[in-house]
């Protein structure tokens, strides 16, 4: 594959394309050859046809910025476009959301695609541009186990292929689908459910289960349980069951569920068990997320924006994050997230821990730290501070409004950093040498 093809895609308009990172990078003036191929997991369409050339001539050409010869004024152009798209994707991510009632999971560098404009079919900059596509998956989730009720796997996601896990919700790292482990089980109840065959019943079992890991505070109604409940019988006899959440004890979860088909003997021998535990139980665990999972790879491309055209600072950057975030709850507990000069305050003094490793000298602080704080806020799992974790239940925040509320602020922090972009100065400089060069072509004055 040759250079830079295997960046290069069509999207649905068939223009070729960058991925997020290359984008990032070419904006912070990494070279053309030293940006890292990526591949997109999800494609639209088919691999470019012949080779770079073009793509590499219409962003080397003029053109480029609106301050192509201030190039302190650039940076801060630079740093407006990257907030200006993040706005763009936060935007089409709850579009998704509202569309699917369901996270993306797959949001990383590599599916989130930039399509520049034809070329002379625009008055702006060529950066400026832009647009922006999610690429993510266009169908419904198979059933993840055959014999899985299909009522059970429609709020499923798919399970992760491919994907940069650095990009991944810890929560969904620590969750794949289909997570088994060892459980101690309680039958609370167990009645037959009425068959057409004699020789085979069903059963509607209440069953009260105890494993590491599982809290039922922490579980939704929608995730799924495959439990494996072993009887005293003979190899082969398990009774299986797919269950959901029911009630929330103070230790482990109670779940509700429907055996798989029994013979009259099993199903004596397991009614029989009711109300004796059984200690050497199993549970499969598939997890329904929610939209804001998604949440944390939005944190993490702004971060990637923002800091990650250098490659050993970004590995510097990731390496840094777990710790970070465990101990960031000193700093902004108890801090109304609408108090912005607070925070950019408390961030900056936590970040600043780090020597120089968030610090951008280009940016005015009160931008650059507000832009650190969303991230931080869509990392993170803080009451009050995230965007996904409300103060308490009572006054939580809805799956799809937890990205609309990072995606208003990002839009105010983008406008912000256009009216410093555009200060009068410079505006009128601009638009006086404007005015002068149209005098001068017109032969007055």
């Amino acid at each position: 594959m040759g250079e830079r093809e295997s960046l290069l895609r069509f999207s649905v308009i068939e223009h070729p394309c960058l991925s997020w990172d290359t984008f990032c990078d070419l904006l912070d003036a990494v070279p053309w050859n030293a940006v890292e191929p990526r591949l997109p997991l999800f494609s639209h369409a088919d691999k470019a046809s012949g080779d770079s050339s073009s793509l590499r001539e219409q962003l080397a050409g003029p053109g480029q910025y609106f301050f192509e010869a201030n190039l302190a004024q650039q940076a801060f152009e630079i740093f407006w476009l990257k907030l200006s798209l993040f706005d763009r994707l936060c935007r089409q991510v709850a579009q998704i959301h509202a569309q699917t009632r369901r996270p993306i999971l797959t949001l990383d560098p590599a599916h989130i695609l930039i399509t520049l404009p034809e070329q002379g079919s625009s008055y702006v900059p060529v950066r400026w541009g832009c647009r922006l596509t999610v690429q993510s998956p266009d169908e419904a989730p198979h059933l993840l186990v055959d014999d899985m009720p299909p009522e059970m796997a429609s709020g499923l996601s798919p399970a992760l292929q491919d994907v940069d896990r650095c990009y991944v919700s810890p929560s969904v790292r620590e969750w794949p689908l289909g997570r088994e482990v060892a459980a101690t089980a309680l039958i609370q109840s167990a009645d037959p459910i009425p068959e057409e065959s004699e020789t085979s019943i069903r059963g509607l079992i209440r069953v009260h289960v105890i494993a590491d890991g599982i809290a039922a505070q922490a579980f939704s109604r929608h995730d799924v349980f495959r439990l494996v409940l072993p009887l005293k019988m003979k190899k082969g006899t398990d009774v299986r069951v797919w269950a959901r959440k029911v009630d929330v004890p103070e230790r482990g979860i109670v779940l509700s569920g429907v055996t798989d088909v029994l013979s009259p003997e099993i199903w004596k021998t397991f009614k029989g068990a009711s109300g004796h535990a059984m200690s050497d139980a199993r549970a499969v665990v598939y997890r329904s997320f929610p939209p804001s999972s998604d949440l944390y790879g939005l944190g993490m491309l702004l971060l990637r924006a923002l800091l990650g055209s250098d490659v050993h600072r970004w590995e510097r950057v990731t390496a840094t994050l777990p710790s970070l975030l465990e101990g960031l709850a000193p700093a902004v507990q108890g801090v109304e997230p609408s108090d912005f000069s607070v925070l950019h305050v408390r961030i900056r003094e936590r970040l600043c821990e780090w020597q120089d490793l968030f610090l951008q000298p280009h940016i005015i602080d009160d931008l650059w730290w507000d832009a650190l704080t969303l991230a931080l806020r869509s990392l993170s799992i803080i009451p009050a501070f995230s965007y996904a974790v409300p103060l308490s239940p009572e006054a939580s925040v809805s799956d799809s409004s937890a990205v609309d509320v990072l995606s208003q602020e990002v839009a105010h922090l983008a406008r912000r950093a256009r009216v410093e972009l555009f200060e009068a100065d410079e505006r009128d400089r601009t638009i006086r040498a404007a005015c002068d060069h149209m005098l001068a072509d017109l032969g007055v004055g």
